[in-house]
């Protein structure tokens, strides 16, 4: 992220950056922040590994996990609204 920021200092273009990075990636760059309100936006995310990995059946157990955990955690907060 620190990359894409420090590219807005330099004047190339504007950039969205998740709320956990904006402390630490902004603190030495001569920019703006302007946070986003309700509705927040969003991103997919998704894990990649190479076909070849040993570990592969593992990757994608952890990929189903993550996946369903996150479908969990975003009924409840949908819910909790």
């Amino acid at each position: 992220m620190s990359t894409l920021v420090q590219m807005v200092g330099a004047g190339i273009g504007i950039t969205l950056i998740p709320q956990m990075a904006v402390a630490i990636d902004t603190r030495s760059a001569s920019v703006s922040v302007a946070r986003l309100g309700d509705p927040s936006p969003s991103r997919m995310v998704g894990m990649v590994w190479r076909r070849s990995n040993p570990l592969a059946a593992q990757l994608q157990q952890i990929s189903d996990i993550v996946r369903e955990e996150g479908l969990r955690l975003l009924s409840e907060f949908r819910g909790g609204r």
